[in-house]
């Protein structure tokens, strides 16, 4: 201003005026867009996650007496905080959660809590179903015994597909003992365009989705490309194609099995998308290699120790 008022000229003070991008550069602004693209979904519409964690897992005794398993803990934080990190890290910050066994252990903040009070008797689908009043726009759902690391939520995000799932393509990898790193029930998915079956192809894995054509814990290993980790996204028309057939198969299968489940009631979340497939829906994958783990038996959760860093 002193410049301006000896000079009369506003011109006189052009080159001391910062650049707006030199402005934008200093609080971040290319930061925070570069985040934007990295973190938010196709379209940038508000997801909404829902978590299934009712069941009980007889093999974890007693290591869930009194807690159900997704509050064990794991160097300092229990699997659940972890989840809710890494939801928080891209920008999910609506977050239901269906509880089960020991469902009053469960208390944290911010989140909208669902009861299956039948977790016993019933499979996954029908816990997810408890929380049916959240499944609107775009939704993600999750097991709730799963770690994963944000690079895996990340690229599930940018995938444009209504129906898309992370598949694990190093599901049958040799332990250094020579033995399969098989999970004691995995979910097995045969893919219609699966990547080069070569190591070097594996671990560089396809941006674009791939799409599904089985998918179940009884799919013969040979017919398996990769393992369901748990994690599935669903476009706002996608999540209504999920509930459209799961109210038709309510009805068709009230007194018979679905799929691999003996009776309709103990369906898995896998049994909704075979169906799904076979009644002409397009499922998709993103793939990756590694980059998650299951804590479902003591052995899984002693690996989680083993291999977390903090």
């Amino acid at each position: 201003l002193d410049v301006i008022n000896r000079d009369t000229r506003p011109g006189s003070v052009n080159d001391r005026i910062v650049k707006l991008k030199e402005v934008y550069d200093l609080v971040g602004v290319p930061q925070m867009e570069e985040d934007e693209r990295r973190f938010l979904p196709v379209g940038g519409e508000q997801v909404t996650a829902i978590i299934a964690a009712a069941g009980f897992e007889k093999q974890l005794l007693p290591l869930i007496e009194d807690k159900p398993k997704c509050l064990l803990d794991v160097k300092g934080k229990t699997i659940l905080e972890r989840q809710i990190s890494r939801l928080n890290e891209c920008n999910i910050k609506e977050i239901a959660l269906v509880r089960g066994y020991r469902k009053e252990a469960i208390t944290l903040p911010n989140i909208r809590y669902y009861d299956n009070d039948q977790y016993e008797q019933t499979g996954e689908l029908h816990s997810l179903f408890c929380a049916e009043s959240e499944m609107k726009g775009r939704c993600l759902l999750l097991y709730g015994d799963i770690i994963f690391d944000a690079a895996v939520l990340e690229k599930l995000l940018k995938s444009p597909a209504d129906i898309t799932l992370v598949v694990d393509l190093a599901w049958n990898d040799l332990k250094g003992d020579g033995s399969p790193q098989v999970h004691l029930k995995p979910d097995l998915v045969a893919l219609q365009d699966p990547p080069g079956k070569s190591s070097t192809l594996r671990y560089v894995t396809p941006e674009e989705p791939i799409r599904v054509r089985k998918i179940g814990q009884h799919l013969p290993h040979d017919m398996a490309h990769g393992e369901f980790i748990g994690l599935a996204m669903f476009s706002e028309n996608g999540i209504e194609q999920f509930r459209r057939a799961y109210r038709e198969a309510t009805h068709k299968y009230k007194s018979k099995g679905f799929h691999e489940a003996g009776s309709f009631i103990r369906a898995s979340l896998t049994d909704m998308i075979q169906e799904l497939i076979d009644t002409g829906h397009d499922v998709h994958c993103v793939t990756i290699f590694k980059g998650w783990m299951e804590v479902d038996s003591f052995e899984e959760y002693q690996k989680a120790w083993a291999q977390l860093r903090q």
